[in-house]
Parts: C-alpha cells; structure tokens; sequence
C-alpha cells in the first residue's frame, strides 16, 4: 500500500485553518477557548501516536494485535461516548461497550464478509479503517441519543414518576423520552443520508 508523506510545514499550513473557528470560538463564546486548544493539543498528540503505531499494525497484520486495536478503539468511543453525554462512566461503562461494540463490529463484519471479502479478513488494512469509520460516524448520534434521553428524565422527573404511580410499566414511562432521543440522533444521520450522492460526483 503506497504512503503518503505530509511535510512539516505543509502540515503546519493545514493547522493554520484552525485560526478562523478558534477566533470565533473566542469572540462569540464564553470560557470555551480553553477547551478547544486543549482540545486542538490532544488530536496532534493523539494522531501522532496513532500515526507511528498504525504504523506498524498495517506492516505486522497480525489477528491478536489487530483485535486488541479494535478493543482500545471501542473502549475510547464509549469513553468519549459517556463523558461527552454527560454520565456516570463507573454505571454505564458495560452496558454502553456492549450495545456500541454488538452494532459496530456486526456492521464491520457485514462489509467484510459479504462485501469486500479480503483475505486475511482480519486485513488490518480494512478492518481497522473500516471500524473507525463506523465509530467516528455514529458517535455523535450515541452523545446525541444518551444525553437527550437522560436529559429529559430528569427534566421531566415529576411527568415520569406521575406516569409510574398511575400503573405504567417502565418501558411505557420511557416511551416519550425514547422517541425524542431517538429522533435527535437520527436526524442528523437521515439529512446526511439524503444529500449523500451530491458530494460524490461520478467520473464522466
């Protein structure tokens, strides 16, 4: 697979694109430009390392080491996922891992067995591209889903411990709260979905 080198300084140019957002952020927000030059600080880091160990994920390919990336990049979305959404990472950590984990390795599994067939298919050169993808693309709408839900619950306290005393089920309490949360996640998703085809024109 051919690499790509970025120089130093054409990588220092594409940094400079992060002027405008940080200028705003500092004219029209309050306390935030703080967090998004720590924020800016840790991507570089964050990239660097990954850049120097995907490295040598892609010229080892083994099963193990690839399994074992896949697991730290699941356990870092959750991560992300719960502080982002503002919960308890101690109460939710399981729970989230398991349903993030079951839909985004089934995905990943659906592409590599039926569609793009590599061979090993443990291909790290597929596998971890692919899973990242799926990770990054659905990670908003999880902050989305979990921090509307359990926003509106206890916004909503009163309203849902009257529907509880009057006889509903959990489940039925839940409803409202669940069909908002799922709607604001998706949302987004659809609207992408539907202008998709217009950002990838067709070679003539």
């Amino acid at each position: 697979m051919e690499m790509i080198d970025i120089s130093l300084s054409t990588l220092a140019l594409l940094y400079t694109t992060l002027l405008l957002p940080l200028w705003l952020i500092y004219r029209y927000t309050d306390g935030l430009l703080k967090d998004a030059a720590i924020a800016v600080v840790r991507m570089t880091v964050q990239l660097v390392f990954v850049g120097v160990y995907l490295k040598y994920i892609l010229e080892w390919n083994h099963f193990w080491l690839n399994t074992l990336w896949i697991l730290v990049m699941l356990a870092i979305a959750n991560t992300t996922t719960l502080s982002n959404a503002g919960l308890r990472k101690r109460k939710f950590f399981l729970a989230t891992f398991f349903g993030i984990s079951l839909s985004t390795l089934s995905m990943t599994a659906i592409l590599l067995l039926i569609v793009i067939e590599p061979d090993p298919l443990y291909d790290a050169r597929y596998l971890i591209p692919l899973t990242g993808m799926i990770l990054g693309n659905s990670l908003r709408g999880n902050v989305l889903a979990l921090e509307r839900f359990y926003s509106a619950i206890r916004k909503n306290e009163t309203e849902f411990m009257t529907y509880l005393m009057m006889g509903a089920t959990l489940k039925e309490a839940i409803r409202p709260y669940m069909r908002d949360a799922v709607k604001a996640s998706l949302s987004p998703i659809v609207a992408t979905m539907a202008t998709v085809g217009l950002w990838f024109p067709c070679p003539a």
